[in-house]
């Protein structure tokens, strides 16, 4: 079994685009799961300029809607800083903790036509929640499109009091 990092995705990419014309080896892999803290954020309550449409929530709890977004990009995809490539999602709180969730994982900016996501528990975290948001997209590398695929915990504590 291997496990893979993300700095050696651009390796596995790198070995996708070899030219059919050379001998080549079969490698196996494996599945694996790596926790890897990708970076800490904070909400807010209004969506990312991208969300051009946004999930309907009950009007007592639509005080309690926030947003955030996904980083969505290899080093290629597009100049370092830019934002274009996030992925926005939008969580609905009820009593302090996550209650329903909604990620534009089809890339649209409309979170209405992607389903609620399900939501676990967090262990050794009172009140947290998560969910998993699987990714899909083409990149360039060396000047050929492959395919990626990520599939990425996005974990919500739970609101404190103001």
């Amino acid at each position: 079994m291997v496990t893979l990092h993300m700095p050696i995705l651009s390796l596995i990419l790198a070995a996708a685009a070899v030219s059919p014309d050379r001998p080549t080896s079969t490698i196996t892999f494996s599945r694996a799961v790596a926790n890897v803290e990708y970076t800490t954020d904070r909400l807010s309550p209004r969506p990312p300029g991208s969300v051009r449409r946004v999930p309907e929530t009950s009007p007592e709890a639509s005080n309690e809607t926030w947003y955030g977004w996904i980083g969505r990009r290899l080093p290629e995809d597009v100049e370092a800083q830019k934002t274009d490539h996030f992925v926005p999602f939008a969580v609905q709180y009820a009593g302090g903790a996550a209650a329903r969730a909604w990620c534009d994982t089809n890339f649209n900016g409309d979170l209405t036509d992607d389903p609620p996501l399900k939501l676990f528990g967090y262990p050794g975290a009172d009140g947290t929640r998560s969910f998993l948001a699987d990714l899909r997209w083409w990149s360039r590398l060396d000047g050929r499109d492959a395919p990626v695929e990520r599939t990425l915990r996005v974990v919500l504590e739970p609101q404190t009091p103001a």
